[in-house]
């Protein structure tokens, strides 16, 4: 008896893995961009709001990089878990999101939203 496949519905964030992955962003890899537009903001809001833990001076850096460090490690975990990975990065590669142009474009459309993101957090 054959058991049936279940269809992967592939998304946006399944879409940010891919391109981290492809080595293009450097040394950002696919949890890393996935996390990136919570990475600057937090970052100012807790500076601004005098988020501290311990002590003023770097106790909201260090803490705030606990909790991204983890956000990375889960979420590369799930991935990892039934060759989620693996069949993102074929299905991608198949269609017009994995060529390079749209990459690019993508990635600087990333890139640029990110940086307009924590702008705004500044101004606040």
């Amino acid at each position: 008896m054959r058991i049936p496949q279940k269809k992967i519905h592939y998304h946006f964030i399944d879409y940010l893995y891919y391109v981290g992955e492809q080595k293009y962003t450097g040394r950002m890899d696919g949890p890393f961009m996935i996390c990136l537009p919570l990475f600057i903001p937090l970052m100012i809001l807790f500076f601004k709001l005098n988020i501290y833990v311990i002590s003023p001076k770097w106790d909201f850096c260090i803490a705030f990089l606990i909790v991204f460090l983890t956000a990375n490690y889960i979420i590369s975990k799930l991935y990892e878990r039934n060759n989620r990975r693996e069949r993102v990065l074929k299905h991608f590669k198949k269609t017009v999101w994995g060529s390079e142009p749209v990459m690019a474009a993508f990635i600087l459309m990333w890139f640029l939203t990110n940086i307009s993101l924590s702008l705004f957090f500044i101004k606040l």
